[in-house]
């Protein structure tokens, strides 16, 4: 055995940890706790990817701390027995203790992630192969799978000095509930090798270097599918090229960039893809893939990692109270105190020691430990960290709340807040939506640069300069607080387009699928995106936003073969985000399912197009009728179920005989669909929900009542379907009939 294969084979399993993400996307909140410190489901962020490397078998952590790293030291010391850089553990040490060796590496005025990896460099404490996270990245596939494949690739050819993990995703609506920038790589896909990679690439297409790209190449993939986890597998050459070339700041652009760019170096970077099925990793850049990880947590896409489960989260430092199915059961050994007027559903976690006062209603909300909520609040979608209080009457919808924030009676908070510790929302005051708000005054020198450490340079206090020193407009006369503003229109557009409002956050995704409808754009013609504040002026449809969400994850259910379960999952989880009814989902998805019997609408995203009809054209002759009719009806078969499920009662079922009414005008959010098609076969598509047993009898009929009283332009439908109703009447007479025949009989054998 040579010296190099043994030490290989001594070296422990290392990594590098970065507890700093050097971006302020959560000030205010970041300038008292450390953005890894934000609880995910109530146990830090940072707390998930440690436990995940020690259980992939990492034997030594590097945690590199910048920003307020006395708090993340002393949080790591909760969990870990914290070690230093020069202690000698030997393998047998390892072994025997059974944990991850945990170091921290301090550095209070570090500016960039390429500085610290020079930091890393100079302590010399990398000896091999090592993998590089984020600490606000959230994993749980086979890491040493992936370190396998670099291995293998690295004894073959020692020029392949980076793996990246990145995951494949279905959909650009899917990646913009994520929060992430779009993403395009350039890949081998014989090797996969990355041969470009750009973030946030212009609109409608992407600039590829042929000569350089196909050289010695058959065939280069241009994948826009892909989501970067985060996670690498590096040499210990990249510290290297760190410690080389100072202009290094940032991980993707300088370092990535630099390297495909210096191609005569000859340094390599591959791809390590995960599948949706077989993995989950994501990295929280901002509040909204904050609120979409928490909530995919909380619905075990982690799994074998749980909240309460498993061996890190039930330890003495961890106590939480699950509200999932009721409150009386859950709540009462978690020490949580509720009326019993309180209305949670789905989705909410509620910490130990809170109390809830009578009629108050929670929906898809996070609360901390020791919080007060009081009467008759509503929260929708937020985020309340611990020891938050809630008066009477307040209401808050998407925002996140820090710890020990007071919102006072009647308050409103808006959508798409950040609410920094000990702030007070006034009385009957209403926040502005996308406000964000602290105690700590913003600095004239703050700067919205995305490489700057978490805590502020320089802030100027408010507490104790009198009442007048707050922002009433912003707080309310009795508030405590002041105004954190972006300071250029282009951070402003970002603050909306990443906070966890459900609108602003899928404006990207809407506005993606028309982008795809465009794709057949020549390559010399261009994007208008000329107003800076374009993103602003435009009026989201609530209701478009959410059909285009709905099918295009019943599309992904299709397209990826999901079994109903699974496909309920993600439509249910889908429906608590956007707090939504079970009916909404189910006419979606029903229009959906019509839609796939014909061509491809010019609305739906392109890797979908293969799942519709394209020879169907229309149903105006007998046999496109018959065809269609048989297509759907294999597909109602086979989703029926499914539908079912969101069909809760009879109401909901008018709602969708409604919803198809608008469908075939081409009405509403289905203007641009194909709707029109299937008009002359209304009346045997509702048949056949009939006799699949997807609409019933009663419902039917309400449908037929409710329109009766319509003026005469709005019964076109009705009369198409009085073919069918007709039947169904006679049909119910001659049952009666029927039934009277059978009792007088009866009465005569008496």
């Amino acid at each position: 055995m040579g010296r190099e294969e043994d030490h290989e084979r001594r070296a422990p399993v290392q990594a590098v940890v970065l507890a700093d993400s050097f971006t302020l996307t959560f000030r205010p909140f970041t300038l008292e706790k450390p953005k890894v410190l934000l609880p995910l489901c109530g146990v830090p962020m940072i707390e998930y990817t440690m436990e995940w490397l020690e259980s992939q078998g990492v034997e030594e952590a590097y945690v590199f701390c910048c920003a307020h790293y006395e708090q993340v030291i002393e949080q790591l010391g909760r969990r870990w027995k914290l070690s230093h850089k020069d202690d000698e553990v030997t393998a047998q040490d390892r072994l025997q203790s059974g944990r991850m060796k945990v170091i921290p590496l301090v550095s209070t005025n570090c500016m960039s992630a390429g500085e610290a990896m020079r930091i890393v460099y100079d302590e010399g404490v990398i000896s091999s192969d090592f993998v590089l996270i984020t600490g606000d990245t959230v994993a749980s596939f086979n890491l040493k799978e992936a370190l396998a494949e670099h291995k293998r690739r690295r004894k073959a050819d020692k020029s392949a000095i980076m793996t990246m993990v990145l995951k494949r995703t279905e959909s650009r609506a899917l990646r913009k509930r994520w929060g992430d920038h779009d993403l395009v790589l350039q890949v081998d896909p014989s090797t996969k090798q990355v041969i470009g990679y750009e973030e946030e690439a212009s609109k409608g297409y992407v600039n590829v270097d042929v000569s350089s790209a196909f050289l010695d190449r058959p065939q280069v993939d241009v994948r826009e599918d892909l989501i970067d986890c985060y996670v690498d597998i590096c040499a210990p050459e990249v510290l290297g090229l760190f410690q080389d070339n100072f202009d290094y700041q940032n991980l993707r652009r300088d370092f990535v960039g630099g390297v495909l760019s210096e191609e005569e170096l000859g340094n390599k970077i591959y791809v390590y893809e995960l599948n949706s099925r077989v993995g989950y990793a994501a990295r929280i850049h901002n509040p909204r893939s904050y609120d979409a990880v928490s909530r995919d947590v909380w619905n075990h896409w982690l799994w074998p990692i749980e909240v309460g489960q498993s061996r890190a989260f039930t330890s003495r430092t961890h106590s939480w109270g699950i509200v999932r199915r009721g409150i009386e059961d859950c709540m009462r050994d978690a020490g949580v105190r509720a009326s019993r007027t309180v209305v949670v559903g789905n989705d909410c976690q509620v910490g130990e020691g809170t109390t809830i006062g009578d009629n108050t209603k929670i929906f898809a909300s996070f609360i901390g430990k020791n919080c007060k909520i009081g009467r008759n609040v509503e929260l929708h979608c937020c985020h309340l960290l611990d020891g938050v209080v809630v008066a009477d009457g307040v209401k808050i919808h998407s925002s996140m709340l820090s710890d020990n924030v007071c919102v006072e009676d009647s308050a409103v908070v808006s959508e798409g807040c950040l609410v920094g510790s000990n702030v007070v929302i006034g009385k009957d005051h209403v926040v502005p939506a996308f406000s964000r708000i602290s105690v700590i005054r913003q600095s004239h020198e703050d700067s919205d640069s995305d490489e700057e450490l978490e805590t502020p340079v320089n802030v100027d206090g408010g507490e104790g300069e009198g009442e007048m020193a707050w922002d009433a407009a912003l707080v309310g006369k009795d508030g405590k607080g002041f105004a954190w503003n972006a300071k250029s229109s282009e951070t402003r557009r970002e603050w909306r387009r990443y906070s966890i409002s459900p609108a602003y956050a899928q404006m990207e995704a809407i506005n993606s699928v028309a982008l795809d409808a465009k794709g057949d754009l020549d390559s010399g013609d261009e994007v208008s995106n000329d107003s800076d504040d374009s993103d602003e002026d435009l009026e989201l449809d609530p209701e478009e936003v959410f059909h285009s969400e709905v099918r295009e994850t019943f599309l992904r259910c299709v397209k990826e073969r999901f079994d109903q379960t699974n496909a309920l999952i993600e439509l249910n989880a889908l429906k608590i985000a956007e707090n939504r009814t079970f009916a909404d989902c189910a006419r979606f998805i029903f229009t959906t399912i019509v839609g796939l019997c014909f061509p491809v609408a010019k609305t739906v995203s392109k890797e979908y197009k293969d799942l519709y009809a394209s020879e169907i054209v229309g149903v105006g002759d007998k046999a496109s009728r018959a065809k269609f009719l048989q297509h759907l009806k294999n597909l109602v078969n086979e989703w029926g179920n499914l539908l079912q499920r969101f069909l809760k009662n009879e109401d909901d079922q008018v709602e969708l005989l409604l919803t198809f009414e608008e469908y075939c005008s081409d009405d509403g959010v289905f203007h641009a669909e194909n709707g029109s098609m299937c008009t002359d076969a209304f009346c045997q598509v509702l048949q056949l929900l009939y006799d699949s047993d997807v609409i019933s009898e009663e419902a039917l009929l309400s449908w037929a009542e409710e329109k009766e009283s319509a003026e005469e332009s709005d019964k076109v439908f009705l009369h198409k379907a009085k073919p069918f109703l007709s039947w169904l009447a006679e049909a119910d007479s001659e049952s009666e009939e029927y039934s009277d025949e059978e009792s007088d009989e009866e009465s005569d054998d008496e």
